[in-house]
């Protein structure tokens, strides 16, 4: 327990630390490299829940029950099937939370633009996940993606309140009409930093470390999402700086 808690630890640490995200969280960027940010950001979410569901039928192989329940309860939170809905929201799906998001942004969501070298090498990272046979792999993978995101969430949205304050930052003058448009766009961000950090983690942390206390297969995973998520981070800067 020790040792992975120990692994998770340091390899949220080392990813946090990125410059691109110390850039973010100091409001060191355009607001142009800002919406170039998102969109590869947007682009790297597919994966996901492919991840999640090869997780889900390999720990239902493995017959561990605990597990199985955090991971469908995270499929369902991430596909919209779980109820009910945040109020005046009418939908769970993350990918129309996304959408919005962008929206806000001044993006199109239906754009379908060419991945980035980090977008591709972060799926590329991940994909290899999938032909893993041991589930302990992925679900250390997992541990890592949900530890990162909140406080990668949260220096995003640094960013996000000081470039684009006119969509996103709630203004005693704001109409109905204009609030509601706020609350929609900030809701993406703003509940993957609770949720994730007050149910998704603890409760995956609690199944992975009653699964296999040592694995060195559940720290391998970790170390594996980190690299991932180090690439897209790099490739995004590669962006910046060509």
């Amino acid at each position: 327990m020790d040792a992975i808690r120990c692994a998770m630890t340091q390899s949220v640490k080392q990813f946090i630390t990125h410059p691109l995200l110390h850039a973010l969280n100091e409001r060191q960027i355009t607001r142009r490299q800002f919406q170039v940010f998102a969109v590869e950001r947007h682009l790297a979410t597919a994966i996901f829940v492919p991840l999640l569901e090869r997780l889900l039928l390999l720990a239902t192989q493995a017959s561990n029950e605990l597990l199985v329940r955090v991971v469908a309860d995270n499929l369902a939170d991430e596909t919209g099937m779980r109820l009910p809905a945040p109020a005046g929201y009418g939908s769970m799906s993350h990918a129309i939370w996304r959408a919005d998001y962008l929206r806000a942004l001044g993006l199109d969501p239906t754009d379908k633009p060419t991945p980035s070298l980090g977008a591709c090498a972060y799926e590329a990272h991940l994909r290899t996940l999938l032909t893993d046979e041991d589930y302990r792999v992925l679900a250390g993978a997992l541990l890592f993606l949900e530890a990162s995101i909140p406080p990668e969430f949260q220096r995003i949205r640094r960013s996000r309140d000081d470039l684009f304050p006119e969509a996103f930052v709630l203004n005693k003058n704001d109409s109905c009409k204009k609030r509601e448009a706020k609350r929609r766009g900030r809701f993406y961000l703003d509940d993957h930093i609770i949720h994730d950090a007050t149910d998704h983690l603890p409760r995956l942390r609690a199944a992975v470390e009653q699964t296999d206390p040592e694995s060195k297969l559940i720290i391998q995973g970790i170390i594996r999402a980190k690299a991932a998520k180090l690439a897209l981070y790099d490739g995004v800067s590669m962006l910046f700086n060509s």
